[in-house]
Parts: structure tokens; sequence; C-alpha cells
């Protein structure tokens, strides 16, 4: 299956057992040498806190409006 990026920019990232929203997509990361995504960036590291990284293996589904987790 073959998906642009850009639709799941910003997208929101919802856990699937407490239903909390813990962040937006803000970068996929691809992995050119087996041309696959690896994992998402939910939120860029700043002065105060690390990135938050979402692993490919975490995801339970992408859909058109959010992302879920396990």
């Amino acid at each position: 299956m073959s998906i642009k990026a850009n639709p799941i920019i910003d997208l929101p990232v919802i856990t699937l057992e407490s239903a909390k929203k813990i962040g937006n997509i803000k970068y996929v990361v691809y992995n050119s040498q087996n041309n696959q995504v690896t994992a998402f960036v939910v939120d860029e590291k700043g002065w105060f806190s690390d990135a938050k990284i979402i692993l490919i293996a975490d995801i339970n589904s992408i859909g058109k409006d959010a992302i879920l987790l396990e």
C-alpha cells in the first residue's frame, strides 16, 4: 500500500486504552535503505522537552482523522 505523507502530517495521535490525545504528527521518519516508514515524530525537541517518537510497530491503525496507538 502506498500513501503520501502530507495527509498524515498534523493528524492527532490517540491511545486506544485511555482515548487520550498525545499530540499531532509533525514528521514522518523514512528509512531509505529498506524503503519503509519506521516512525512518526509527534512533538519536536525543544528547550525543555525531548521529541516524542511513535514507532510503526506501536500503531494500531491509521485513519483519515487520527492515528490510533495500542
